[in-house]
């Protein structure tokens, strides 16, 4: 017992736990936490790899440039967008790497929610509501014309 209570190996232990740890929260799956996301997105960008950066995307009020991470291809369930103030930005649901369902998305100040609904990556219909008003709704046929 006494030669696993060794300083040297007490150290050692500690240092691969905070390395590990550290390694997973910049390289694990960018959905586990959204502290995960935050640092992937915000602050991994440089040391990320090339093929798990995305052409930026936009959603009703991210704006363009707001996210670097892929969805990857067969992706299924939801995909949690963060902020950098760690405030949600947009819950999108996929299905085999499309949108599919419902995505929500909310304004930098949490006054502005958009919802959109997708059936196998066609928008069928949008609704945006600022301060709880509905100002603007939409919906489009399956050939991606508007009604």
């Amino acid at each position: 017992m006494k030669k696993l209570l060794n300083p040297l190996v007490v150290s050692a232990f500690i240092f691969v736990l905070v390395l590990g740890s550290i390694a997973h929260l910049m390289y694990g799956s960018c959905q586990t936490t959204k502290y995960h996301y935050i640092i992937q997105n915000y602050y991994m960008q440089e040391y990320f790899p090339q093929k798990l950066i995305f052409v930026k995307f936009s959603t009703p009020f991210a704006g363009h440039g707001d996210s670097t991470i892929e969805v990857s291809k067969n992706y299924n369930g939801l995909w949690y967008h963060w902020q950098k103030n760690g405030f949600l930005r947009s819950k999108m649901n996929y299905l085999k790497g499309q949108l599919h369902g419902k995505t929500e998305t909310w304004g930098e100040k949490k006054d502005a929610y958009g919802v959109e609904t997708f059936m196998n990556g066609n928008k069928t219909s949008l609704k945006i509501y600022v301060e709880g008003k509905l100002v603007m709704e939409e919906y489009w046929n399956d050939d991606g014309s508007r009604k």
